[in-house]
């Protein structure tokens, strides 16, 4: 199946801030776009192509200040857009919070993995390139199941967690 881009309506314009009620923030907006088009499998140029597509306002301005070897460049446009409209948390920053983060007093141990999920998709979303992305969704799972295990604020719980996944 050939990528012919993305539905119209199917994905919101992008064009930085200020953002309004309901608006997603850069990371979200990207996490957005590679889930509707990774199943499509494109080529880097016509990732860069649907993603210039989708952009306006502030975004779009940036965007064509750039080169064009950049444009085509789908890692290079993404990263562009994150050192302007980014979360200016780093990956190792957001590293940091993942590894510290414990549950909390009167949290469920389904919030506490809700919220390690939500950090490590920060981590994933903050990488500055593909091949980082990459490497931190292979590591995703064993690297929840063993800060979950960690934080996880009784001590017979942990003990038990761990029985659990020893047996698996």
């Amino acid at each position: 199946m050939s990528f012919q881009g993305i539905p119209h309506g199917r994905l919101q314009k992008f064009t930085g801030p200020p953002y309004r009620a309901g608006e997603l923030s850069l990371l979200e907006w990207l996490e957005e776009f590679e889930t509707i088009v990774s199943p499509f499998n494109p080529t880097g140029e016509e990732k860069a192509r649907q993603l210039i597509e989708h952009l306006g306002g502030a975004a779009k301005e940036e965007v064509k200040c750039m080169g064009e070897t950049e444009r085509n460049d789908y890692d290079e446009i993404v990263a562009a857009l994150k050192t302007c409209f980014g979360a200016h948390e780093s990956v190792q920053s957001l590293h940091g919070s993942f590894h510290n983060r414990v549950q909390q007093e009167q949290e469920s141990l389904s919030d506490f993995s809700r919220a390690l999920k939500r950090l490590y998709s920060k981590m994933e979303m903050a990488a500055p390139t593909d091949k980082e992305t990459s490497a931190l969704r292979h590591l995703r799972d064993g690297s929840l199941r063993s800060q979950f295990v960690q934080g996880a604020r009784d001590t017979w719980v942990r003990q038990e967690l761990r029985r659990i996944d020893m047996a698996t």
